[in-house]
């Protein structure tokens, strides 16, 4: 199987960075969550259509650590 390091993968730091938003979202806390409803929506659409278009591109599995044997 064709692979590639889990490091050169846009699906894995596209998921890197929405975890970083999920923690600054609750380091802002839930007063600006509740007061910008329309800001935390539009951050869960972009995140969905992200993931689907990353999905789209995708054409080979990825691996933490490449053996010897992989290229």
């Amino acid at each position: 199987m064709d692979s590639k390091s889990i490091w050169l993968s846009k699906s894995f730091w596209a998921a890197v960075v929405t975890f970083a938003i999920s923690i600054l979202g609750l380091l802002v806390g839930q007063e600006w969550i509740a007061a910008n409803p329309s800001a935390v929506a539009t951050i869960g659409m972009v995140v969905s259509v992200l993931n689907v278009v990353l999905r789209t591109l995708t054409d080979k599995g990825v691996v933490l650590f490449k053996g010897k044997d992989d290229a």
